[in-house]
């Protein structure tokens, strides 16, 4: 999450300030020794964090673009002299400005604004993540979401220091190894990966987000949190979440309550539709249905599926002239057959031309059914 250090320049910024222990600076340089603390801690904390250093007084001036040196920054704001009068409008449309230049519309925050019909809410990030329970990965799905975070350990407090012994040790023993230090993001993140669960917590007042595993390789994987749109209905499929709770009977669980509850009706997405947005769906639809033309008989049963598939779409579209069109199509390559094809081909062919032409066949509930020969009857 980027973070933005606007400084005020002007000449209030010059008056002088006793601290309670007789020490006297200007308002500048007690901010300038704020500026430097915030960058030790992120120096020290989140080595990660992007920062931009923007100063004004009647205009404004950018110091440094967003950086992760540090010590630049500090270097800069020594710097730092007093000038005119200050002006806030300007450099605050500027910020709007260079945050959405460099990091986009999609940016993370702490303060979300949430706006609905009849009122504005703002809802901001509590310092603990209290995490709430835990479910499987397959019934959060995928919802809507605010920002996604990578969580990182923060370093706690050191140790209490152990008594000496006097011992002699290798070189090598000496240096403290990291990797061997308790650490509870460890943990969850190695659960949640192996059990393939995510942590629901809560971020906030009505404000909710899920904690789970992801992996950008096979070979490294990520503790992630997504905080979601606040409400405690974000993910409609799970209901309200102050009402999940555990099953009342873990050993014995009842599979026809599972997720995701399948309706019995067969849903209509569940088949092969057809979409004809541009010109090259429809001809590959009518290539398909001549493909399997020209291999009749033996793909009777496929050409009338895509036949009657195409029918009914052209029907329920209005499109009743791609009727006549494809009824004058299959005329014209029962002519181009070769001399060496099937005698069933011709005769199936100049059937469902003639059935395309019929008024029963503008019917949606209408099957064109293949012609009986000899050939299909097996005699």
């Amino acid at each position: 999450m980027p973070t933005v250090v606007v400084l005020d320049v002007s000449l209030s910024m010059a008056r002088p300030i006793t601290s309670p222990d007789g020490e006297t600076m200007t308002r500048l340089q007690l901010a300038v020794q704020g500026i430097n603390n915030l960058l030790d801690y992120f120096s020290l904390y989140s080595k990660l964090e992007f920062v931009a250093l923007v100063t004004f007084s009647s205009i404004y001036e950018v110091i440094s673009p967003f950086t992760r040196d540090f010590d630049l920054l500090k270097s800069k704001i020594s710097q730092l002299e007093e000038q005119d009068k200050s002006c806030l409008e300007p450099v605050l449309q500027y910020i709007n400005s260079l945050v959405l230049g460099e990091w986009g519309s999609a940016t993370p925050c702490q303060p979300y604004t949430k706006v609905s019909d009849f009122v504005c809410e703002t809802y901001s990030l509590s310092g603990v993540l209290e995490i709430c329970g835990f479910i499987e990965l397959v019934h959060v799905g995928s919802p809507a979401a605010v920002s996604r975070h990578l969580v990182l350990p923060h370093p706690g407090a050191q140790p209490p220091p152990q008594p000496a012994i006097k011992m002699e040790i290798d070189s090598d023993d000496e240096t403290h190894d990291e990797g061997k230090t308790p650490s509870f993001c460890v943990l969850l993140h190695g659960s949640l990966k192996v059990e393939n669960m995510a942590a629901m917590c809560q971020v906030g007042k009505n404000w909710y987000g899920v904690l789970y595993s992801w992996a950008d390789s096979k070979k490294k994987s990520n503790l992630m949190l997504t905080l979601l749109e606040p409400s405690v209905n974000s993910v409609s499929w799970l209901g309200n979440f102050n009402y999940l709770g555990v099953p009342e009977d873990p050993e014995h669980p009842n599979p026809e309550e599972a997720f995701p509850v399948r309706p019995a009706e067969k849903r209509s997405y569940s088949q092969n539709c057809v979409v004809w947005i541009r010109q090259a769906g429809l001809q590959s639809d009518i290539q398909k249905i001549l493909r399997h033309a020209r291999k009749l008989p033996d793909k009777t049963q496929h050409f009338y599926k895509e036949l009657n598939r195409v029918r009914r779409a052209a029907i329920s579209l209005g499109f009743m002239s791609l009727l006549d069109g494809l009824a004058a199509i299959l005329e014209r390559e029962c002519t181009l057959l070769p001399g060496g094809a099937h005698p069933d081909c011709a005769l199936q062919l100049t059937h469902a031309a003639g059935v395309l032409r019929k008024p029963y066949s503008r019917d949606p509930k209408y099957n064109v059914l293949p012609m009986r020969t000899k050939f299909t009857d097996g005699d």
